[in-house]
């Protein structure tokens, strides 16, 4: 089964200005050009939905999901068996 692995911000931007600079003829990669902080401004976002993907994964999964979240795991895999009994002294 594949497996999700969030990509970090600098490996995102490594990999957005590898493939500029061999499909283009721009090679400007200085730290202050255009062509560097318009891919970082796209890599930052990237990261962002990575990292929000990261969240619903960890939501949508049976083992790290908490209250709510999961007893709505435990109706997916048996909806009628499983009860959650409150906590008592």
């Amino acid at each position: 089964m594949p497996r999700f692995t969030p990509k970090r911000f600098e490996q995102i931007l490594a990999q957005m200005i590898s493939r500029m600079v061999a499909r283009t003829d721009l090679s400007d990669v200085s730290d202050t050009s255009v062509f560097k902080h318009l891919l970082a401004a796209s890599a930052r976002s990237d990261d962002e939905i990575y990292y929000q993907m990261s969240l619903i994964l960890n939501l949508f999964s049976i083992d790290t999901a908490t209250g709510d979240d999961l007893d709505e795991r435990a109706k997916d895999i048996q909806p009628a068996d499983i009860e959650r009994i409150q906590a008592g002294k």
